[in-house]
């Protein structure tokens, strides 16, 4: 691995020290691979105390983000998962693989059933390959949050013409899929600090 060439881990990565490593933007095979290189190197050759995983995507892929789901749930190493920005679709299940979830206060959870850009939507094999991602995917939120698959279920579903559910981080707390003391304060402006100090 050529440490110069890294695109996802950022800042120096060293033994026995937190390491931080980014899932930023879609969910596809060349970013997949690439951050499976990356953290499979971290984890094998670095060996960091913790490795901290920011994501900010809007999802994409269920066949590549699966590989990235499954390299982060079986890391012998502790992997903290921290919504950046937004966590949609296919990034909120890789999210849902570290081994602590944290969001922002200002970030954006996004759940909803699998889908298929396809012109043969109606045909069989499609629709079974599309319930098939489905019960994948409800099983690792039933599992990961704990929460059972008829709450899982309707989630995913949404309501009314919704596509899925979207969480703000005091809405996931309130679902019961984030531990309050997981929600990251966002800091106020100094100038706050100094106007409130005269």
């Amino acid at each position: 691995m050529d440490v110069n060439k890294l695109k996802y881990v950022v800042g120096k990565a060293e033994a026995n020290a937190p390491a931080i490593i980014r899932f930023f933007g879609a969910v596809d095979s060349c970013s997949t691979e690439c951050f499976n290189e990356e953290f499979l190197w971290l984890q094998d050759y670095v060996k960091p105390s913790k490795i901290i995983v920011l994501i900010n995507s809007d999802g994409g892929s269920v066949l590549y983000g699966m590989s990235t789901f499954s390299i982060i749930q079986s890391c012998p190493i502790e992997v903290d998962c921290v919504i950046e920005g937004i966590a949609a679709s296919m990034g909120s299940v890789i999210w849902s693989a570290g081994d602590h979830l944290y969001m922002h206060d200002y970030s954006i959870l996004m759940i909803h059933n699998p889908f298929v850009y396809s012109q043969d939507s109606e045909d069989e094999n499609v629709k079974n390959m599309v319930n098939a991602f489905r019960t994948q995917i409800e099983t690792i939120y039933t599992k990961r949050f704990g929460l059972s698959k008829e709450k899982v279920r309707a989630i995913m579903d949404g309501e009314g013409d919704a596509d899925g559910t979207y969480f703000s981080a005091k809405e996931a707390v309130a679902a019961g899929i984030l531990p309050a003391n997981h929600v990251l304060k966002t800091s106020k402006q100094v100038t706050e600090k100094v106007k409130n100090t005269t």
